[in-house]
């Protein structure tokens, strides 16, 4: 976890036990990203997803998204000195809603990874 007012925000990346057990391994050697297991299914990874600041999941179908806390994100900014002008906070914002976190889409998320 994170603490937003203190500049760290809490990333977490959700798999299902298909996950491909290399990932979740490089996953876990990141720093300062949590790894959970959900059941299968988007209304599972979605709802576990939704308990960190910035959650990230995909199922081996390939159904997944990012979705973040945008309060969390206006914290995190303020403790880092960002205004909401700033250029720096602009790009940030753009990138996370290139994702669609209502039907995820593939294209937009393979070109934000890229």
């Amino acid at each position: 976890g994170g603490d937003a007012s203190k500049g760290t925000l809490g990333v977490g990346v959700v798999q299902t036990a298909y996950a491909n057990g290399g990932s979740t391994t490089y996953l876990e050697s990141l720093k300062g990203v949590s790894v959970a297991c959900a059941k299968t299914g988007v209304k599972y990874v979605h709802h576990r997803a939704e308990q960190f600041d910035v959650g990230v999941y995909f199922e081996a179908n390939g159904h997944g998204t990012l979705i973040y806390k945008e309060e969390k994100l206006t914290q995190y900014a303020a403790a880092m000195g960002l205004s909401e002008s700033s250029p720096a906070l602009q790009k940030l914002r753009a990138y996370l809603n290139t994702f669609n976190a209502t039907t995820g889409d593939a294209l937009a998320e393979l070109a934000c990874v890229s």
